[in-house]
């Protein structure tokens, strides 16, 4: 089998794994093992699926609703998206500008594939998802990300990303709120963003996959509706999963221009056929009666925010404070340097080593010297890693 290494693509053999899946599966590993590890290295909940999006699915089952359907979703699951985000950001929406996936994360690769030819620039800003590069070097485009500032809680800013421009640029790729830093852009900062791309002629892709896990007072603006001239030039990318804890469900959806929803059907019809039938039923009972449980959820993750807010202090390291999703992004340098230690990545290593407490390297974000907490984790575990951080520390 040694020969299909000279068999791959330049593709298949130069994309890596990711890095984030890849210590969540160490840490898990390390407890099947017999170890007592706390892992922090979670992107998704730790609740369990609300019971009423649960029902509906396994509903599904039942009633043999496990067939494909149409490449775009299920025409009831369309309407129903249109109509929640068309109250929610105040514009009219059709089921035709709507495209369902199996999930948030395919939809981004496949709008970078349509969207985007070989060559083409396509800009984010650092730290970014683990994951945004990748896919842009799967299509054989050209991944630029951008620098950020500390002063500007590592956010993108207008003068960044005009520094940045090319004539071979053409999608932006924004995330908010952002993993992994939390930080949440203000109605202004997107407006500035907003301009430069209108001026430059740039189409944005927002990730706005933690829409619903905002905190402390904060709200969540979306691109889409901050300007009557965005839906031209934008695409919003969102889902179930980080709202409704259905990350195992596989059921995201693309809200955009009727033409773009159509040819990211087309794309999809071939690459994936349709999404489940059963998480899209299990979608629409969600969508339609399951806002209590989101709402309960996010205030118990805004409880655990500000109980990791209360200790970081501790710890001696900068962060950036979040106000939306479940992460803590914090600088390890201070600890590194005094130590002897290369980056993020070796204080990681040495914390689960000595102490069992896994976190996320900040390599994997595009920032070698920070690291990622995330607070979806059990009130008594993040107490236990606090406790280890600080002992780690000292």
């Amino acid at each position: 089998m040694e020969r299909f290494r000279d068999k791959l693509s330049k593709v298949g053999a130069g994309v890596e794994p990711s890095k984030t899946l890849a210590v969540t599966a160490l840490a898990k590993r390390l407890q099947a093992e017999g170890r007592d590890i706390i892992s922090l290295t979670a992107g998704e909940p730790d609740f369990r699926t609300p019971d009423v999006v649960a029902a509906a699915g396994i509903a599904a089952i039942r009633e043999g609703a496990t067939r494909y359907t149409a490449a775009a979703g299920e025409p009831a699951l369309r309407e129903t998206v249109a109509r929640v985000y068309a109250e929610r950001w105040g514009v009219p929406l059709a089921p035709a500008q709507v495209c369902v996936s199996a999930g948030a994360k395919p939809l981004l690769y496949y709008l970078i594939a349509i969207l985007a030819d070989p060559g083409d620039e396509v800009l984010f800003p650092v730290p970014f998802w683990v994951s945004y590069e990748a896919m842009v070097k799967m299509r054989g485009a050209v991944p630029v990300p951008v620098g950020t500032r500390r002063e500007d809680d590592l956010k993108l800013s207008a003068a960044g990303l005009d520094a940045a421009l090319t004539p071979r640029s053409k999608v932006l790729l924004l995330n908010n709120p952002t993993n992994p830093t939390g930080a949440v852009y203000t109605r202004d900062e997107l407006a500035a963003i907003a301009e430069v791309a209108r001026a430059r002629d740039l189409v944005i892709l927002s990730d706005e996959i933690y829409e619903d896990l905002v905190f402390n007072g904060h709200r969540h603006q979306s691109l889409y509706n901050l300007a009557d001239w965005l839906p031209e030039r934008t695409i919003v990318v969102s889902g179930v999963s980080k709202s409704f804890a259905m990350t195992g469900w596989r059921l995201g959806y693309a809200i955009g221009d009727a033409a773009v929803i159509e040819a990211l059907a087309s794309y999809q019809s071939q690459a994936l056929s349709s999404p489940s039938q059963i998480s899209q039923r299990a979608a629409l009972a969600g969508l339609g009666d399951g806002w209590g449980a989101v709402a309960a959820m996010r205030e118990a993750f805004e409880r655990r925010l500000n109980y990791c807010l209360g200790r970081m202090p501790a710890l001696g390291l900068p962060y950036i404070e979040p106000s939306g999703a479940f992460y803590i992004f914090f600088d390890t340098s201070p600890a590194c340097v005094k130590r002897g230690w290369a980056d993020g990545q070796e204080f990681c290593a040495r914390l689960l080593e000595e102490t069992g407490v896994a976190l996320i390297p900040g390599d994997a974000f595009g920032m070698p010297g920070w690291a990622r907490l995330s607070f979806a984790a059990s009130d008594e575990d993040l107490a236990r890693a606090f406790d280890r951080l600080e002992g780690f520390l000292a």
